[in-house]
């Protein structure tokens, strides 16, 4: 009886790991818009640099440009780090056309602000202690806004999510030592991409295996 109580526990302890590992965040995605049937990579080179790449026949470099946050089927990105997912949501993107192997072009971010990051200091009832007001507005093509908004404390480092987004906790991989892994939990602040999705009326999906984000019209 021991011996099969060990098992068990050492088998529930094994899918706990594995879990744990499966859901490392955050992960370097790349963003895909779908768009008319075609496929379109981001490429944060600027527009201009993507037309003198395609114009010298060119793949231009499209690195990846968000973090993905995972827990389980569940998906979230960092709201002071999503500029480029919140214009490809908002269309505000420039599309290029140039066929690849596997999509049809590139796009780029638009002149037009569809994410505005602003902070400002706020006092606390502690004289002499004050606290980070962190505000974002994301826009949509006809003007709604979406706000979120958090703080963050400098002298604990504790952010507090206060509207739209909240802090909450991940599993993280790190390596203290050669051949050393140690699989942590961690707080991080985060919105989910659900209500993203919701308010740009945008299908989105991730994929963990290319780790590519596609919105998709």
């Amino acid at each position: 009886m021991g011996v099969i109580f060990a098992l068990g526990i050492g088998g529930a302890v094994l899918f706990m790991v594995r879990g744990c590992a499966s859901n490392i965040s955050p992960e370097a995605a790349n963003i895909v818009l779908e768009k008319s049937g075609k496929s379109y990579l981001y490429s944060s080179l600027g527009s201009s640099l993507v037309k003198m790449s395609i114009e010298k026949g060119e793949s231009p470099a499209a690195i990846t440009c968000i973090q993905v946050y995972k827990d389980g089927d569940t998906y979230f990105v960092a709201p002071n780090n999503m500029k480029t997912l919140i214009d490809v949501m908002a269309n505000n993107v420039e599309v290029h056309e140039y066929k690849e192997a596997s999509y049809e072009g590139y796009v780029t971010s638009a002149e037009n602000e569809a994410y505005s990051l602003e902070s400002k200091f706020r006092s606390t009832k502690t004289i002499g202690q004050q606290i980070t007001v962190f505000s974002v507005s994301a826009k949509k093509e006809d003007g709604a806004t979406l706000d979120i908004e958090w703080s963050f404390n400098p002298k604990t480092g504790d952010y507090f999510g206060t509207k739209n987004c909240e802090v909450k906790s991940f599993w993280i991989q790190t390596n203290p030592s050669p051949g050393e892994t140690v699989i942590s939990s961690k707080d991080f602040l985060v919105i989910g991409l659900d209500k993203l999705s919701k308010f740009f009326s945008r299908k989105v999906e991730y994929d963990e295996e290319t780790q590519v984000l596609f919105v998709k019209e």
